[in-house]
């Protein structure tokens, strides 16, 4: 098919690799900084250009799990490691929501932690996740910690770590992290609903209220936000 035959011309661009003479320029002498900022950028905008079309592929094919495994292939024959990694991630969540091979999602997410930094953020976040839906809080508690500790600036883990913090209640903590979430990421869903539930729980009507109006605001049928303002009235 053409549009594998492309994809596979795609994992030759010269600007998906750094040789060593653009990896000195970039992190050697002060005076590059802009030649090693405009390398990343290249870089940076070539991974995105095969990681979309390598999801494109996948959603193509008839069997999506199929299709993600063979552009997984042909990354990995690269050595486009970064990629691959992202690339396994979607296949791993893909398995959580079909629900169709959970064990082998969590064990290929686990895999993860033996990467690179940004991989085990990913991964301890969705294995945070999914501990939350199986009720095992303790388990849940030590991914989004981990998430957590490797990358700070990620909206989901600290909504995660709110969670968990929120079912031990420790309702202080949990109002802690949905906020901190919240500044990192606006519109974080799940942050700000669980923020307004904290809220509630602390008494502090008026600030859960203006958690789920804001819900809403995102996702006007938000049954639950909807629910709970019905409850305690919306803001005046």
């Amino acid at each position: 098919d053409k549009a594998k035959v492309v994809f596979c011309k795609m994992l030759e661009l010269p600007s998906l690799r750094a040789d060593s003479d653009d990896e000195d320029a970039a992190a050697g002498n002060p005076t590059d900084d802009d030649l090693g900022l405009e390398l990343m950028r290249r870089q940076k905008v070539a991974s995105d250009l095969v990681t979309n079309a390598a999801r494109l592929i996948a959603t193509s094919d008839d069997d999506d799990a199929n299709g993600l495994k063979w552009v997984i292939n042909k990354v990995r024959e690269a050595e486009l490691d970064s990629i691959g990694h992202v690339l396994e991630m979607e296949m791993a969540v893909q398995h959580l929501r079909s629900r169709e091979n959970i064990d082998g999602a969590i064990k290929m997410l686990k895999s993860f932690g033996r990467k690179d930094k940004e991989g085990r953020a990913a991964a301890s976040t969705n294995l945070a996740f999914v501990h939350l839906l199986e009720g095992n809080v303790n388990e849940a508690l030590d991914q989004a910690s981990l998430a957590v500790t490797t990358n700070r600036y990620d909206a989901r883990a600290l909504a995660n770590l709110g969670c968990c913090y929120h079912l031990q209640r420790d309702l202080d903590k949990a109002r802690d992290c949905f906020m901190e979430a919240v500044g990192v990421d606006a519109g974080c869903v799940e942050a700000i609903y669980n923020l307004g539930l904290v809220s509630a729980e602390l008494r502090d009507y008026d600030s859960a209220v203006q958690a789920f109006e804001r819900v809403i605001q995102l996702v006007p049928n938000h049954m639950e936000s909807l629910y709970w303002l019905s409850r305690i009235g919306p803001s005046q």
